[in-house]
């Protein structure tokens, strides 16, 4: 399930996904018990933006996929988008912030 405007498979996430699999395993916590992880990567470019938005997912407590539907792609512009329309009283830009040097973190 993707928001509009962008799905599709990324060998390029997959393959980092493949090659790294402490970084899988992270991610893999992060989301949802029983989540397919390779599903979950469908439509992220890197592997960077796929756990960006599972730690705001896990951060804010919002539904992974419902996260991801509202995201109209894989850039943080669409992450904090999707962030401010499902939560409105956060500070849309600061969680984006966090969830990427968490991303950049798990990412070494």
């Amino acid at each position: 399930m993707s928001g509009p405007g962008w799905s599709g498979l990324s060998l390029k996430t997959l393959l980092e996904l493949e090659s790294k699999p402490k970084l899988a395993t992270k991610l893999a916590a992060l989301l949802p018990k029983g989540t397919n992880l390779q599903e979950a990567a469908l439509g992220f470019a890197h592997a960077r933006q796929l756990a960006a938005a599972a730690h705001a997912s896990k951060n804010l407590d919002l539904p992974f996929v419902l996260l991801k539907f509202t995201m109209k792609d894989s850039s943080s512009k669409a992450l904090r988008g999707a962030i401010a329309e499902l939560r409105p009283i956060q500070d849309a830009g600061a969680e984006v912030k966090k969830a990427e040097q968490q991303a950049k973190d798990d990412m070494k």
